[in-house]
């Protein structure tokens, strides 16, 4: 192993680790701020992981009453086994987070070195890369309206499009570094043991379950670099790991065969449809992910087109890179065509990921091809790389920043004494036990919400939420407890439910009424209660 691998993963995993603590703080008064997009991807991810430590496999839904779980959630596995062991939701995840970026980081750059004859060339492209794709517009705010406008303005500054997946989104980093290995150990050329090779593809096969829309363009690349490769030889083996991919998502329950709109029902999942014909969508919205790519996509494709592959190793990869730009404007139409707004919406965010890998892929052969042409060229393309740098550094500094701006309305606080009863909560209830509490919607709800506390902090089950992945099944439980909440007399407590959060920042309007309510009521009792929020168990001869 190169240390120049490992070196890009320690200084990745560090970035990510920095992000946190700039985003997730504890206050001066005890109380918890978090920042986005921790309070919104990161609070999902903690959700999924409790479940899997809660209730192990198969993965059930934390945010609907412990129903099956109709999600991607394979990329969970490794931190659920961590929350199951180590008793912490949160520092599992966040330790499972550092693992997938590590294998994202060394594999990316063994892909690099079949392009770089220099380790020092992989070595400046594989820490690059995750910087800067940036979009130019957010240099030109800067330029334009300063660092403080755009730290805080009503839009998140969009930031490198690679940069999220090494701070809260680990699902995405796994497809890639999936997609990644098989590459590396599906060498054909070089005579390769066929076991590695098996041991790629039955991984790339998981593509689906890790993250469905990315997973897919990741299969689609895999595919057209196959056929590429071997003609009509490929044919069945791509055929095979198809069905086998699709397979593994019903197996594993990532969508209902039966109602495959489950996980998309709730609010929190449906878009407007966007205004325009499809043509117009189309460019629109490969407008926007050009712009997210920014400057390097233009000299990479200037490069492109004079790259000429000196071994077997470069032609893979020259393939490789031209397949992860052709793969992104076929997936921009097939989800404007065949997806759902919001879904479509979703395949957005992701798809500038493909590319942004490609335009890697021609910089590490391009500073590859001027180290070893001569010095001046070699001066010219690390003065070239280091201009694409200072574009990007306006986009690198205020994201970073960003997120340790916790004053802004992008910042959910969570109150010391509600955090106090939902420690309690944690230490003295049962796994798989289920609380009520207020049903707040999550931080991309419209308006935004504070989330499920007791899912987030307590890693325990509720009877409902938008998070739900069968949103109509949990509708019911919601509305129940929606009722209960808004101070309902004839709001039953569900007979599953084993305690009840009460929470003044939740619902203050009704949070003096309830306290007293619960105190009274037959066959509960008190476990925690401050001023501001309270916790209630039912008594075990009721449960």
């Amino acid at each position: 192993m190169e240390w120049e691998g490992v070196a890009i993963a320690a200084i990745m995993v560090g970035v990510g680790f920095l992000t946190q603590s700039l985003a997730i703080v504890e206050g001066r008064d005890g109380s918890l701020l978090v920042h986005a997009w921790y309070n919104a991807d990161w609070f999902k991810h903690l959700g999924h992981v409790a479940a899997l430590a809660d209730y192990g496999l198969p993965a059930r839904d934390i945010f609907n009453a412990g129903e099956p779980l109709h999600y991607y959630w394979l990329s969970y596995l490794l931190a659920g086994a961590g929350a199951a062991i180590g008793g912490d939701h949160w520092a599992a995840l966040a330790s499972a987070q550092a693992v997938i970026v590590a294998l994202l980081c060394m594999v990316f750059y063994g892909v690099l070195r079949l392009v770089a004859s220099s380790r020092k060339a992989a070595l400046i492209v594989g820490l690059s890369a995750f910087f800067l794709c940036a979009p130019l517009s957010d240099a030109g705010e800067f330029l334009l309206y300063g660092a403080d406008a755009m730290m805080n303005a009503t839009r998140a500054p969009r930031g490198p499009e690679l940069l999220g997946f090494v701070q809260y989104i680990p699902q995405h980093a796994l497809v890639l570094a999936l997609l990644l290995a098989w590459f590396l150990l599906d060498r054909p050329e070089r005579g390769g043991d066929s076991l590695p090779r098996l041991l790629g593809l039955a991984s790339l096969a998981s593509a689906l379950a890790v993250s469905t829309l990315l997973g897919a363009m990741v299969l689609a690349v895999y595919g057209l670099v196959q056929l590429w490769r071997r003609r009509e030889k490929a044919l069945a083996e791509v055929a095979v790991m198809a069905v086998i991919s699709a397979l593994l998502v019903l197996a594993l329950s990532v969508i209902q065969l039966n109602n495959p709109s489950s996980a998309i029902d709730s609010p929190l999942l449906t878009n407007e449809i966007e205004p325009g014909s499809l043509p117009v969508r189309i460019i629109n919205s490969m407008t926007i992910i050009l712009t997210k790519l920014g400057l390097p996509l233009l000299v990479a494709g200037a490069f492109l087109v004079r790259w000429k592959p000196q071994s077997t190793d470069q032609r893979d990869a020259w393939r490789l890179a031209i397949v992860l730009f052709v793969v992104a404007p076929l997936a921009l139409v097939a989800s404007e065509i065949m997806l759902s707004p919001r879904l479509g919406f979703e395949a957005r965010l992701r798809i500038p990921s493909l590319p942004a890998l490609g335009i890697a892929l021609v910089l590490a052969a391009a500073l590859s091809t001027a180290v070893s042409s001569s010095r001046k060229h070699a001066a010219g393309a690390m003065v070239a790389l280091t201009s694409l740098t200072l574009v990007a550094l306006p986009s690198i500094v205020i994201r970073t920043a960003w997120h340790g701006n916790l004053r802004d309305s992008f910042t959910t606080v969570i109150p010391r004494q509600d955090r106090l009863v939902l420690a309690h909560l944690a230490a003295h209830s049962q796994p798989r036990d289920q609380a009520w509490q207020y049903p707040e919607a999550p931080f991309l709800a419209e308006p935004p919400g504070r989330d499920a506390w007791v899912v987030t902090q307590a890693g325990r089950t509720v009877t409902g939420s938008q998070r739900a992945t069968d949103y109509v099944s949990a509708l019911p439980r919601i509305d129940a407890a929606t009722r209960f909440y808004a101070g309902a007399r004839d709001a039953d407590i569900p007979p599953a439910v084993n305690w009840v959060f009460l929470s003044r920042t939740l619902h203050a309007q009704t949070y003096d009424r309830l306290v007293s309510r619960m105190r009274a009521k037959t066959g509960w009792v008190t476990a925690s209660c401050y001023a501001d929020a309270c916790l209630f168990e039912r008594q075990p001869a009721e449960k």
